[in-house]
């Protein structure tokens, strides 16, 4: 597993350069069709970072594959982690570098878990009053799990809200074990 630093760094100096070019929203655009296209093709990856393919033949074909799609921007700083060694953690690298671009474009991923799939109303609902909460654009992920019996939980940034049955149930539960009766 990459070292997270390095991998933001990467993605920072990638951010960073864009930035400059104001051409942030293309590179966004192909660092997330590359890491849809390495998480869909192994081995593409593999032949990558493989020791035994020599750098030129890795080069041409990542001017053959992405060539006259992707910015040159962008193609430069895949030839730069070829030449560094560094295409093993280009996964990471591009995690990293959609987190940096949302953060910068106020967006931010929140996660909900409820025990029956929300309908489009109160989807609707929870996204707006956690926009007005942040102050950001919020993308949400939903999630169903019928072990919570009811309720929510959210995870949004560095929070959890975790407004479920059980959880409730649970916190009941530890709270009539404390009483004492005498």
């Amino acid at each position: 597993m990459v070292h997270r630093g390095l991998a933001r760094r990467y993605a920072r100096a990638l951010f960073n350069a864009a930035l400059e070019k104001d051409i942030i929203d293309p590179i966004n655009e192909d660092v997330e069709n590359f890491k849809e296209l390495l998480e869909t093709d192994p081995y593409l990856k593999g032949y990558l970072i493989s020791p035994k393919i020599l750098t030129e033949e890795k080069t041409a074909l990542i001017d053959k594959a992405f060539g006259e799609r992707a910015n040159p921007l962008f193609i430069d700083f895949l030839l730069l982690l070829i030449d560094k060694k560094r295409f093993d953690h280009a996964l990471e690298i591009s995690e990293a570098y959609i987190s940096i671009y949302e953060e910068h474009c106020g967006i931010v991923e929140a996660k909900v878990i409820s025990a029956v799939s929300l309908d489009e109303s109160q989807e609707a609902k929870l996204i707006e009053k956690l926009q007005l909460e942040t102050n950001k654009e919020v993308r949400l992920t939903k999630v169903t799990d019928s072990k919570i019996l009811g309720g929510l939980i959210l995870f949004l940034e560095d929070k959890i809200v975790d407004g479920s049955v059980k959880f409730q149930l649970e916190s009941l539960r530890r709270k009539l074990k404390e009483v004492k009766v005498y």
